[in-house]
């Protein structure tokens, strides 16, 4: 008679925790012994596979899935437990790399928003002669900087 197998799952969360817990630090060391990660990433393979797997049918029904089954009250446990303060301590962390990234858009918004003619009484004629020169101007910064065509 063969042998019945269960998951304690209980057991495997535990498990699960312990695991992470104790595989951190070596995640991170391992991570920041690699060099080349950066080419291997952008490699026109690397594109071509994120390309094919994360935009797949499969990705898209395993997000919607998973989301459903989260629901909206389960996004907002998740949130109402972390969100605030993993927001802050993350982002205050991150604010250098912010300002870093966001330089080159500062610099070039305000060349155009320093020749941008006065307002007028008309939307459509404010929206054209203000708005589209500032898009316009953003696009073109984010293809330079990033080499896209």
């Amino acid at each position: 008679m063969p042998v019945t197998k269960k998951i304690d799952m209980a057991a495997w969360q535990k498990n699960y925790t312990d695991g992470t817990n104790r595989s951190a630090d070596k995640l991170v060391s391992k991570f920041n012994s690699r060099t080349g990660i950066v080419d291997a990433a952008t490699s026109d393979a690397a594109v071509a596979l994120m390309k094919a797997k994360v935009v797949s049918d499969l990705a898209i029904k395993k997000r919607a899935f998973k989301l459903k089954r989260q629901g909206d009250d389960g996004l907002h446990r998740a949130m109402s437990a972390t969100g605030a303060s993993s927001y802050r301590t993350k982002t205050a962390a991150s604010a250098q790399k912010a300002a870093t990234g966001f330089q080159p858009f500062a610099s070039a918004l305000e060349g155009i928003v320093n020749t941008l003619p006065a307002r007028v009484d008309d939307p459509a004629a404010n929206v054209t002669a203000r708005v589209t020169p500032i898009a316009v101007g953003m696009r073109a910064t984010a293809k330079s900087l990033y080499g896209a065509t």
